[in-house]
């Protein structure tokens, strides 16, 4: 399966938590990299790939060809960041070509508020970063226990989840309904 991360993925895990002192977030990271095909488009790749913590997971990250864009795309430039932008654009281009086998990750309550808006053929492969912790208790890539703690960390960090986003998701994680 493939992921499709913004970068507000990776700055949650480099910058508003301390990824170097605690294996937890390494673990956390290194079993996404094992489990999902990442794919990183050019303007998160900018952001990112200079970060010296994503070096061990620069070969493993699969850089998406040019896509075209049409002039609809083209208008939510101006609406949305770079990055934001590219990641709908390329996960739209994947479900066009017939690609159903993806997730991707936003943060942004305005770009995923256009996913809703406009995009609603995308609403099934969208998450965000507290949404893809979920996943992984949901398909066994980490311990309930292990999410649980890494969205309480999260939520310490200061990261721009809601404290009700993340009360819930440990309450799913808890309960098993993130099976659903």
């Amino acid at each position: 399966m493939k992921l499709i991360p913004d970068s507000s993925f990776f700055i949650c895990f480099f910058d508003d938590l301390d990824y170097r002192q605690n294996p937890l977030y390494q673990d956390f990271l290194a079993g996404i990299f094992q489990f999902f095909s990442v794919h990183i488009v050019p303007a998160v790749a900018a952001e990112t790939l200079a970060f010296e913590h994503m070096s061990p997971f620069n070969q493993k990250c699969h850089s998406p060809l040019n896509v075209e864009i049409d002039s609809t795309a083209e208008s939510l430039k101006l609406i949305l960041g770079k990055g934001e932008f590219e990641v709908i654009h390329y996960s739209n281009s994947l479900l066009k070509n017939g690609d159903l086998d993806f997730l991707f990750i936003l943060d942004d309550k305005r770009a995923r508020d256009i996913v809703r808006s406009f995009f609603q053929n995308l609403l099934n492969h969208m998450t965000g970063t507290i949404g893809i912790i979920e996943y992984c208790a949901a398909h066994r890539i980490h311990t309930p226990q292990i999410c649980i703690r890494l969205l309480y960390d999260i939520q310490a960090s200061g990261f721009r989840a809601d404290a009700t986003i993340i009360q819930n998701s440990v309450h799913k994680i808890k309960s098993g309904s993130h099976n659903s």
